[in-house]
């Protein structure tokens, strides 16, 4: 697959797999389409331009307004054992993981991102589908253990979001 066909063949897998796609033009991107795996549902599929040949498989989630103040009301300790298990427990899926916004100190954390990257010369279908999973699978993982040490959030808002797309 030639560099400039592989966002050709992204769309045609997204298609066979059936999911709902929207592209969305990013600046520095040569690729980049949102697709909705269920309703709230998020995953985006990016191909940087500095690197034509790498494929991000990625989701974010903004939290809730009530788990922002239950952590930030939590003392350090808590809350750094409450991070320490969200990243113990996603380390275990092929995923990077940052938390959002990048480079703030715990205190202000208010999103959470997970990652798969591959490179062309091994993306297949199936590895592509795999990274989807994975992407999915950590985000879900991400969300349990919120709605386990914080409760759940209202109806609908604790599903991975665009604000972090």
């Amino acid at each position: 697959m030639t560099k400039t066909k592989l966002p050709e063949k992204i769309d045609q897998w997204i298609s066979e797999m059936g999911f709902f796609k929207k592209e969305i033009p990013k600046q520095g991107l040569l690729y980049s389409a949102v697709i909705e795996l269920a309703p709230q549902k998020y995953i985006e599929i990016k191909i940087p331009e500095s690197q034509p040949d790498r494929l991000d498989v990625t989701a974010a989630l903004k939290l809730h307004p009530n788990h922002l103040s239950l952590l930030r009301s939590m003392p350090n300790d808590k809350k750094k054992e409450f991070w320490y298990r969200v990243r113990r427990d996603v380390n275990l899926l092929p995923v990077s993981f940052i938390l959002l916004p990048p480079g703030k100190p715990v205190t202000e954390v208010d999103g959470v991102g997970v990652a798969h990257i591959m490179y062309e010369d091994g993306l297949t279908k199936t590895s592509f589908a795999y990274a989807i999973d994975a992407v999915n699978r950590a985000m879900f993982s991400i969300i349990l253990n919120l709605e386990h040490f914080l409760g759940p959030a209202p109806s609908g808002s604790s599903a991975p979001s665009q604000d972090f797309v």
